[in-house]
């Protein structure tokens, strides 16, 4: 079993990964592991903006393919990590179907003759 990987956010709010005491590139991630840094690097932007701006106070957040090269195990713990954030509502765009039991409705976009068919699918 590896060092565990750390993320932060250095004074110009640029991703700093560690992993065993030494700076890693986050070129030399995995694909979900980068994947996972810049869907906390988007909910820290998320947070300080809203907690910046008194007038965005809307709690909306849209992620887009948020889960990409993700493992099962991750796109499980993306529930715990929404959860925590306790936004009143969350819009994921994603082909990832592991996502399905996570929400309360789906939306399917379908290309039919090429026209886009929106269905509701739970």
């Amino acid at each position: 079993m590896g060092s565990r990987i750390t993320a932060t956010i250095d004074d110009n709010f640029s991703p700093v990964i560690e992993q065993g005491g030494y700076e890693l590139d986050v070129q030399s991630l995995s694909g979900g592991e980068r994947t996972a840094v810049a869907l906390a690097y988007r909910l820290a932007l998320n947070y300080m903006v809203k907690r910046a701006n008194e007038a965005m106070q809307a709690n909306l957040l849209i992620l887009d393919e948020p889960t990409e090269g993700f493992s099962k195990e991750q796109i499980y713990r993306l529930r715990n990590v929404l959860e925590e954030l306790d936004c009143e509502q969350v819009i994921i765009v994603s082909h990832e179907r592991d996502l399905e039991a996570m929400v309360n409705r789906v939306y399917r976009v379908e290309k039919i003759n090429g026209v886009s068919v929106v269905s509701v699918a739970s």
